[in-house]
């Protein structure tokens, strides 16, 4: 991809096979010279690192995740933030959760009833989930998608995020809440339980609401949890 932008005379091969006219006669501000240094600058910090050519730069996937979706497989992956940079981190999270809502989104072919509920744990959700990731999540639920998103505090994701990911949240389980958190979560307690309320919950206790049969509960309560068990 750097190449078509870098190297006149691999460009200049690949428009003669090209039927896209259009992209072919790309002038003035859209230009190869244009934005040929800022694409080629982003990509090269992309594909320069070994690990990350590595992973991208394979003619074919090892991982088929619509295979893994339809079989069960366990996939396991880990995106080392130390050894990679942040925009290596950003980009490679963003790529493989685009191919796993695509394979996700595909099973709309199926039956309902053969689309076998999956589960999908992110931690770190933050640094890999973008906007347009958080609309895809009400539609990968309806596809058998349950997802599991760990991030520290709600500060981290932007208004529009967090709003997505409140927005899908049926249910709401919250245990000790800093000031901020509690802050953007009383509204959803209210008026049983106030900031401060969340704000001051005991050890193993979380404030609850929840949906029954389809419809949230009249009130918010508290509930005591089981602490967990002494390591033998």
């Amino acid at each position: 991809f750097s190449r078509v932008f870098s190297d006149s005379n691999f460009r200049v091969k690949l428009e003669g096979g090209c039927r896209n006219r259009t992209a072919v006669a790309l002038t003035g501000d859209h230009s190869w010279q244009a934005f040929g240094m800022y694409v080629t600058n982003k990509m090269n910090q992309f594909v320069l690192d070994p690990v990350m050519r590595n992973i991208t730069c394979q003619r074919n996937s090892t991982v088929d995740f619509r295979e893994a979706l339809r079989n069960g497989s366990i996939v396991l992956v880990k995106i080392p933030r130390g050894r990679l940079t942040e925009l290596d981190v950003r980009s490679l999270g963003m790529l493989l959760l685009g191919k796993l809502f695509e394979a996700a989104l595909s099973r709309g072919e199926d039956l309902r009833a053969d689309r076998r509920p999956k589960h999908l744990y992110i931690d770190a959700f933050q640094n890999f989930v973008t906007q347009t990731a958080g609309q895809m999540m009400a539609e990968a639920r309806k596809y058998g998608l349950r997802m599991t998103l760990a991030n520290q505090t709600l500060s981290q994701l932007d208004e529009q995020l967090r709003h997505m990911v409140l927005g899908n949240a049926g249910n709401l389980l919250s245990f000790r809440l800093g000031p901020m958190d509690a802050k953007i979560l009383a509204p959803f307690y209210e008026p049983s339980l106030t900031p401060r309320d969340l704000q001051s919950l005991p050890n193993f206790h979380a404030a609850a609401r929840l949906l029954f049969d389809g419809a949230p509960a009249s009130s918010a309560f508290v509930m005591e949890t089981r602490p967990p068990r002494p390591p033998q």
